[in-house]
């Protein structure tokens, strides 16, 4: 079982961090993340948000509210069976 939470603008108080996150991402941000990612609308809910997109996109956060620099990016990796696992890389300068 699963418990998802809603929070309200009016209702609910906020903590900075919280704040932080909702001002930096947002809806149509994580929207066209996903869309560049090539995450597509005809998965689960759960896939979606399960994914390694989804896991990038909070790194990603979580380092701008720290003022850090974003992590590497995702790379696109296809598996014999035709589908896509994607994975960070990093690139070292010299």
């Amino acid at each position: 079982m699963q418990i998802d939470f809603v929070r309200s603008v009016t209702l609910d108080t906020w903590t900075e961090d919280q704040l932080a996150l909702m001002k930096i991402g947002g809806n149509e941000k994580c929207i066209q993340y996903f869309e560049e990612q090539g995450v597509t609308k005809d998965i689960t809910v759960k896939e979606k948000y399960n994914s390694d997109a989804a896991k990038h996109y909070k790194i990603i956060l979580a380092s701008a509210t720290k003022g850090e620099s974003p992590p590497p990016a995702l790379v696109q990796k296809k598996k014999k069976d035709s589908s896509v696992t994607m994975t960070m890389t990093t690139t070292r300068s010299r």
